[in-house]
């Protein structure tokens, strides 16, 4: 599978899933998941907030416990889940 495909089985942009594999948010992300990009972005960074954690149907508590325990990589990867699943 390519990276045209997994964007296109995401329903976003091959640009904004490139960005996302970096680590950046963009906005076709954000209107993609309904959740603002700040939250998004400070969730890559270690972050979790009340927004982020309702998309994900977590406690903040649980979803800062599973981020810190995957790191960005693993907080990209759940994003992309997100987009899978959505």
């Amino acid at each position: 599978m390519n990276i045209s495909n997994i964007a296109l089985k995401c329903k976003i942009d091959q640009n904004d899933l490139q960005e996302l594999i970096y680590g950046n948010i963009t906005i076709g992300i954000e209107k993609r998941l309904d959740v603002s990009k700040d939250s998004l972005q400070n969730f890559i960074y270690g972050h979790v907030d009340e927004e982020i954690s309702r998309k994900f149907d977590l406690s903040k508590e649980d979803l800062q416990f599973l981020r810190y325990q995957k790191g960005g990589d693993g907080a990209i990867g759940m994003i992309m889940g997100l987009l899978l699943i959505k």
